[in-house]
């Protein structure tokens, strides 16, 4: 809810506007870290892997206004033309009430080649490189073939949407095929799906839209690393978490405070002046007004780095 609407409202943020989402988000950081209010934010963020809002709101407005207003945004110096990135793929390109389902599709476990031509699609991604590639087969001969070599961004969904293109022919009927079973029309294809790698035509395919994602993700994630790096506040956790991340990874609420030494410490106590030392003093009166903290809770911390 709160980024709704966010590419009218968050395409490159001023400073004031970053300013006022940091305190919206610090409320959600101290209840679901369970944290001292007085724990600096940045802190929260990289403890609880949650990426900066203001860096949120940015991304999801660059990634709204190239996929469904198309128009050309840049993020940080980074530009993202539509033209490079595919279209939203319909569900349907054709009324179902028109379509033979039965005459188009095959269901059997056993491929059928009585037919006179088959035509065997394949697509693979080897070493980040997706490739794809179809042959012709008449009477069990190849007769013709095909290979082709996407770019690393592209998918190896993409590289066998060969099949949606097929449909458009209401003479072909499409049937799937299991693979490593001896079938010469499908091992073909496997073939020169590989052999495409060097071999295959250089295509140009928009990229799909899950990598504008993860490309807005990254530049979004160094952002972040970069005002980490050279925050002011939440030093003391910065020497134990140096690096963002944004694979959860929960840390328990004793862990956070005694991470952050924002927590009932003698020194916390001092420095927002509740005590005037901070050593430890009728020990055994704050035993037992005050939960034990052990070492073995940092430890197990950091072995989840």
């Amino acid at each position: 809810m709160v980024l709704h609407g966010a590419a009218a409202w968050a395409y490159l943020l001023s400073a004031r506007q970053e300013r006022q989402l940091n305190p919206l988000q610090r409320k959600f950081l101290l209840n679901i870290s369970g944290a001292y209010s007085t724990t600096p934010t940045a802190a929260l963020q990289v403890i609880e892997r949650l990426l900066p809002l203001h860096l949120k709101a940015e991304q999801e407005a660059v990634y709204f206004r190239v996929t469904r207003l198309v128009k050309a945004s840049h993020l940080k110096g980074q530009n993202f033309d539509p033209k490079d990135f595919e279209d939203k793929v319909s569900t349907a390109k054709f009324h179902p009430a028109s379509f033979d389902l039965e005459s188009h599709f095959s269901f059997d476990h056993i491929f059928n080649t009585d037919g006179p031509i088959n035509i065997c699609t394949d697509g693979s991604k080897i070493d980040d490189r997706s490739d794809c590639a179809f042959c012709v087969r008449e009477n069990n001969i190849s007769t013709s073939q095909w290979m082709a070599q996407l770019k690393h961004h592209n998918s190896v969904f993409q590289a066998e949407d060969i099949q949606s293109i097929l449909l458009n022919s209401p003479n072909i009927k499409l049937c799937w095929i299991k693979a490593q079973v001896g079938h010469a029309g499908n091992e073909a294809a496997d073939l020169l799906a590989k052999k495409a790698t060097l071999e295959g035509i250089t295509t140009q395919y928009p990229a799909p839209r899950s990598f504008l994602k993860k490309k807005l993700h990254a530049i979004s994630t160094q952002l972040w690393q970069n005002e980490w790096d050279n925050g002011d506040t939440g030093r003391n956790v910065h020497l134990i978490l140096p690096k963002v991340k944004t694979s959860p990874a929960p840390w328990q609420r004793p862990e956070i405070m005694f991470v952050t030494g924002h927590g009932p410490f003698p020194t916390y106590f001092k420095r927002f002046g509740l005590k005037t030392t901070d050593y430890w003093w009728k020990p055994s009166a704050l035993r037992n007004q005050l939960p034990p903290y052990k070492l073995i809770s940092f430890h197990r911390a950091l072995k989840r780095l």
